[in-house]
């Protein structure tokens, strides 16, 4: 049966509960019976609630505790460090909200349907300022914006550069006003950093703008900072740089214009692994979801594996070779069978058609919608030629139904998802499509019989 796939977009790698066994601690961070406390309005199907410290591009396990009645309670451990926390109560729909730990109380109340926009502090007046600041910060950048977007288009141009003057003095003075009034706390490192350049005169042009932008992007990030480091400010800058910063069209020179921006981020992090491997690490795992695997690959090898030794962790380097094995662009794996008569492989299977490599299992409801109709497909398709691997516990279900199914080369693989096949590509939903061309390259991956049934037709269009 489909099983709904999490993909954590600009794919920020957890360490679920994972203890931050040598932890550093500041001269302000011994503190006991400080008490993180929050209501969910309305009350929502929820159970727990999950606290972690955010860690650069990482979570550490601290605390968690029961939801009663829609509210919670969590006594923050002594020597807690100062920073960004955060707290989870869905990790299978990402729900969170964060907030800034200053050794005091903090108590919030929030819709978990929608937290980024109902999130109020009742108290912790540090995070009322900085989501006071958030708001107004955007609001006046969004002003900004639009007069300068405004100008490249508009006729009367006097009017608008005239207006930006106005709307730029007011953002400047309302970043001044919160800097002052954060001055020395955790929230003052985190307003800073998120203040973004704007030209104190409007720009003419729009690749002027742009090159502005990029010029400008990382001004006051200080990569150095622990608190920037141990936040989501830096990461969300990174990604946001190297994947939507740096755009074109034409594939060849978006993937230089990739390269491009990595080697302008990596040069900022001198002497900083852990941070550049975490950096790598969501940027991989980015690359991973685009299925963009030279990109994957660059990152791999020409700085992952680079940096010390210690800094490398070696699940990461398993799990993207485990995703990307299988992914489209690269040969897909070989895997011994029985054919009924010997022991064969995979490869052995030589045809000038596609391969449609599929995954399912006789206990799976779509597969029996879907398989059946793939099977009547292929008979209309002599450029198809289907490999279809059936997960099962036992051969009874599978040997009825494979008798139906007499134009496929059909594989039955015992232990269901422990199946040395299944474990080889990765498998954990079906049905699952892989199509190959005659060398075996994996050229597709549809989604359902629907999609995999389009991208043939639209090859026999061409």
């Amino acid at each position: 049966m489909k099983k709904l796939l999490l993909l954590i977009v600009l794919t920020i790698s957890q360490h679920i509960f994972a203890q931050d066994s040598n932890p550093t601690y500041s001269k302000d961070s011994v503190n006991t019976q400080i008490t993180i406390s929050g209501t969910f309005e309305p009350i929502a199907n929820y159970s727990w609630v999950i606290l972690y410290r955010i860690t650069g591009a990482q979570q550490r396990y601290v605390a968690n505790t029961e939801l009663k009645e829609g509210t919670f309670s969590i006594k923050m451990p002594e020597n807690s460090i100062q920073g960004m926390y955060r707290l989870t109560y869905d990790l299978n729909n990402n729900g969170y909200v964060d907030f800034i730990y200053n050794n005091k109380d903090v108590n919030l109340i929030f819709d978990p349907k929608n937290p980024g926009n109902s999130l109020k502090f009742i108290s912790s007046d540090e995070n009322k300022l900085f989501k006071s600041y958030l708001t107004d910060i955007t609001k006046n950048q969004n002003e900004l914006d639009s007069l300068q977007f405004t100008y490249f288009k508009s006729e009367t141009k006097k009017s608008a550069a005239k207006s930006y003057l106005t709307a730029y003095e007011k953002n400047r003075e309302t970043q001044e006003s919160y800097l002052k009034k954060a001055n020395e706390t955790v929230a003052e490192n985190f307003i800073y950093a998120l203040q973004k350049y704007n030209a104190p005169e409007i720009i003419e042009t729009a690749q002027e703008y742009m090159n502005s932008t990029k010029e400008h992007f990382f001004d006051f990030i200080d990569f150095k900072n622990p608190l920037l480091i141990n936040s989501t400010i830096i990461t969300k800058k990174v990604v946001n740089y190297v994947y939507y910063l740096n755009t074109s069209d034409d594939n060849q020179t978006q993937q230089a214009l990739y390269k491009r921006s990595v080697i302008d981020v990596f040069e900022k992090l001198q002497d900083q692994p852990k941070l550049q491997a975490e950096l790598l690490t969501t940027l991989m795992y980015g690359f991973v979801q685009m299925q963009n695997l030279p990109l994957v690959d660059y990152l791999m090898e020409s700085y992952y594996k680079k940096l010390p030794p210690t800094s490398q962790d070696r699940q990461v380097i398993e799990d993207i070779a485990l995703q990307t094995k299988t992914a489209i662009g690269r040969i897909a794996p070989d895997f011994s069978y029985d054919n009924g008569k010997i022991l064969d492989q995979f490869y052995n299977i030589k045809t000038e058609a596609h391969i449609v490599l599929v995954f399912w299992s006789t206990s799976c409801s779509h597969c029996l919608k879907e398989i059946p109709l793939l099977h009547d497909y292929s008979k209309l398709h002599k450029n198809i030629k289907v490999v279809a691997v059936a997960l099962e516990k036992d051969e009874l279900d599978f040997n009825h139904y494979k008798e139906g199914l007499e134009k496929f080369t059909n594989i039955l693989a015992l232990d269901k998802w422990e199946n040395p096949i299944a474990r080889l590509y990765n498998i954990n939903t079906t049905p699952n499509y892989f199509v190959l061309d005659k060398d075996k390259n994996i050229i597709a991956k549809p989604y359902d019989i629907q999609k995999l049934k389009a991208y043939f037709d639209a090859l026999e269009k061409k």
